[in-house]
Formats: C-alpha cells, structure tokens, sequence
C-alpha cells in the first residue's frame, strides 16, 4: 500500500480490489472479469464504509470447452 495514505483505508475494501485484480490476470482471457463486472464491483469502494451495501457481488466468468461463458457470482 502507498505509505501516504497512512493506514487510513479500509482493509475489507483493500482486500476486494486485491482479489478482482487477481481474478483480472487469469492466463485464459475468457476466464476474466466483464468490465462491466468490474465497474460494479469498484463502485461500492468509493463509497465510505458505513454507506457500502452489506455483501457486493463479484461475478467471475468460467470459460466452458465448447466456447460458451458461464459465470459464477460470489460474495466478495
């Protein structure tokens, strides 16, 4: 984390931008979040903490072999 921000930020909030990154650097492109996906999962981190919805969703795209999506939406 930037030293600057001095520990003033939100763990929870640190943590969820963490995981989408990861789930943005899946080797199989398909398997990556939608930007749109992305976009909603950002948003609620803007927001100070005790405004944010309870349980923000994730989706996480799943390639299938024939070529088709299926996605999995999961708390974060």
């Amino acid at each position: 984390m930037d030293p600057r921000l001095e520990g003033d930020y939100p763990i929870k909030g640190v943590h969820k931008a963490a995981m989408l990154a990861y789930h943005c650097l899946n080797r199989n492109p398909k398997a990556r979040p939608l930007m749109r996906d992305i976009v909603d999962s950002l948003e609620p981190l803007q927001e100070p903490e005790h405004v944010q919805n309870e349980k923000p969703v994730l989706t996480v795209i799943h390639g299938v072999a024939d070529g088709q999506l299926k996605g999995k939406e999961g708390s974060m």
